[in-house]
C-alpha cells in the first residue's frame, strides 16, 4: 500500500514514474491490477449515531495506456478525483454554503495497492447526448474561498483555535481572488473574537471593509475580571456588499476599548 496527500478539490494524475519512485516493483503492476482507496475529505463526524465507512473504500479511476501497448509503462498514468480536507456544506437555516476546517488534518489521504482479487473500479464511459438546441445556456457559477488560521488555543481546551492577533497591529488585509468574477453581490460571513477585562459594561469593535467600503461596525462587550468570567467575547457577522474586481480586499480594523483590550480573528467567508 502507498500513501498520497491532496491538498484541493481536483483532478489528480499519477505517473508511471511517479508510480516507479513510490518504490513500487513495476513488474507486478498490471493496467487491470491498480486500485485506489480512501473516503474522501473533511473530518469524521463528531457523533457516533452519523453514518460513515468503516473501512476504506475503493475509488473509481481512469487509466490510461498512453502508448496503446496494453502494460502500464513509461508514459502511462492514472487520473483519480481528490478532495480537500476542508469542506463546504450547504446549511437550509440561511440557503447558504458554509465552510469547515478540518481542525486534525492539512491533507486528504488516498491509497494505492496493486491486487487482481476483484473487478477493479473504473470510471464508466457514458455516451454523448444526441446534438440538440440547449434549454438553458450556463455562462457563470458561484464561487467561495475562507481564510482562517488555526493558532492560538485559549485555556487550553476545546476543539475551537484562532488566527490572527490584534494588539499592536490593529489593521489587517486579506487578499481573496475570484478570476473572471461577474460584478454582483457577494456575501461575506466573519467570527472573530474581543477580550477587554474591567468590569464596567464597555464596548471594544471590529470595524469591516470590503475594498475599502465599510460592511460592518461590530460591538464586542467587555467579559469583566471575575475568575468565572468568560476568556472573550465571540460575534459571527454577515452581510452582502458589491464586488466589482477579481480581488476582493476584505480590511479588520480593531478599536479597543483601553490598551489592554485585544481581539482576535477566527474565519472569514
Amino acid at each position: 500500500w502507498y500513501k498520497l496527500a491532496v491538498l484541493k478539490d481536483g483532478i489528480y494524475k499519477v505517473t508511471y514514474n511517479e508510480v516507479l519512485n513510490m518504490g513500487v516493483n513495476m513488474e507486478s503492476v498490471t493496467l487491470q491490477n491498480i486500485r485506489l482507496y480512501g473516503n474522501g475529505g473533511g473530518m469524521v463526524p463528531q457523533l457516533n449515531s452519523i453514518f460513515r465507512y468503516d473501512d476504506l473504500q475503493e475509488n473509481a479511476i481512469e487509466v490510461v495506456d498512453a502508448n496503446t501497448n496494453n502494460t502500464f509503462d513509461n508514459g502511462d498514468y492514472f487520473l483519480f478525483y481528490g478532495q480537500s480536507p476542508d469542506r463546504w456544506s450547504y446549511t437550509t437555516s440561511d440557503n447558504r454554503y458554509h465552510h469547515q476546517r478540518n481542525i486534525y488534518s492539512d491533507s486528504t489521504f488516498y491509497f494505492i495497492t496493486f491486487s487482481n482479487s476483484n473487478q477493479p473500479k473504473r470510471i464508466a464511459a457514458i455516451e454523448s447526448l444526441a446534438p440538440s438546441a440547449p434549454d438553458r445556456n450556463i455562462s457563470t457559477f458561484t464561487d467561495y474561498s475562507f481564510h482562517e488560521n488555526d493558532d492560538k488555543n485559549f485555556l487550553k481546551s476545546g476543539r475551537e483555535w484562532y488566527g490572527e492577533t490584534f494588539d499592536i497591529n490593529t489593521d489587517q488585509h486579506f487578499l481573496f481572488s475570484f478570476p473572471g468574477l461577474v460584478p454582483g453581490s457577494a456575501y461575506l460571513r466573519t467570527n472573530a473574537i474581543a477580550r477587554t477585562t474591567v468590569d464596567a459594561f464597555v464596548n471594544s469593535y471590529f470595524q469591516v471593509f470590503a475594498n475599502g467600503v465599510q460592511i460592518f461596525n461590530q460591538a464586542y462587550p467587555s467579559v469583566g475580571t471575575d475568575n468565572l468570567a468568560a476568556h472573550a467575547t465571540e460575534v459571527t457577522e454577515a452581510g452582502v456588499f458589491t464586488a466589482s474586481s477579481n480581488d476582493v480586499d476584505i480590511e479588520f480594523k480593531f478599536l479597543p476599548y483601553n490598551s489592554t483590550s485585544t481581539g482576535w480573528l477566527n474565519y472569514i467567508e
